[in-house]
């Protein structure tokens, strides 16, 4: 009885020697593992979410890291795998990311790379008068606003009075917006990066037209919004009407 023990146990350490023997032969050595593509939105401003994504499928495991002790190992298929966030980003969080793909043998099957890069809100490339704006023509912005207003409400609006006229700054949610760079939308914002702009001179709107630059800051512990040779809308004529502006939390 004895003896067949040891012959079982015999047979089952070659059987498990030859498997570990086939899954080291058959992964592919590091020199010959193919490279995949990682999508990032690099640079990212500090606060804002980093995303990383790749086209790869759920056919395979995958594993992220990145800096910062960033880790997400998946020990099971899943089909939003290949997409990913870390949410408030800092400067620590800047460098290489890795993406491996390995098959269910543990091999290393592609792997990808991307650097990201974590840095301050810009600032704007126009030099405005604070609580002010500038225009090429007369009748619409070039005012000094003695009037300036941020509060919550269904948006979280910011608003500048003065000269007959009044410029408004819809953004998400119930608090200042983060600094960084917002994408003008109309009247009103359709995500967190968009930022509605108009200035309103009854019974005329003149709207930041979509897609331009709207930049926020943080001045001395306020929020400061300001944009650059902005085109609004002209409900008047053909006329270009540019207007850039600069308007700090009181």
């Amino acid at each position: 009885m004895k003896l067949n023990l040891l012959v079982a146990l015999f047979l089952l350490c070659c059987c498990f020697s030859a498997c570990q023997k086939i899954k080291s032969d058959t992964c592919l050595p590091e020199s010959q593992i193919p490279r995949i593509t990682i999508t990032t939105n690099s640079p990212v401003v500090e606060g804002w979410p980093i995303y990383v994504s790749s086209t790869a499928t759920m056919a395979s495991l995958f594993h992220w890291s990145g800096p910062n002790g960033w880790d997400i190992n998946y020990q099971s298929y899943a089909s939003n795998a290949n997409e990913q966030q870390r949410l408030n980003a800092t400067f620590a969080d800047s460098g290489e990311y890795k993406l491996e793909l390995r098959n269910p043998q543990g091999c290393v099957e592609s792997r990808g790379f991307a650097t990201i890069k974590v840095i301050p809100a810009p600032l704007p490339p126009c030099s405005v008068a604070n609580n002010s704006s500038t225009s090429n023509v007369v009748g619409v912005g070039g005012t000094k606003y003695n009037y300036i207003n941020f509060s919550p409400s269904t948006f979280y609006v910011v608003q500048a009075s003065g000269g007959g006229e009044t410029l408004y700054f819809y953004f998400q949610g119930s608090v200042p917006p983060k600094p960084g760079v917002y994408k003008t939308s109309g009247y009103s914002p359709n995500k967190e990066t968009e930022v509605g702009c108009w200035i309103s001179e009854y019974p005329y709107d003149f709207i930041n037209q979509p897609g331009q630059d709207v930049y926020v800051n943080k001045v001395n512990g306020k929020t400061q919004v300001s944009f650059c040779d902005c085109v609004m809308s002209n409900p008047l004529g053909s006329t270009v009407i540019k207007v850039s502006a600069k308007v700090t939390q009181p």
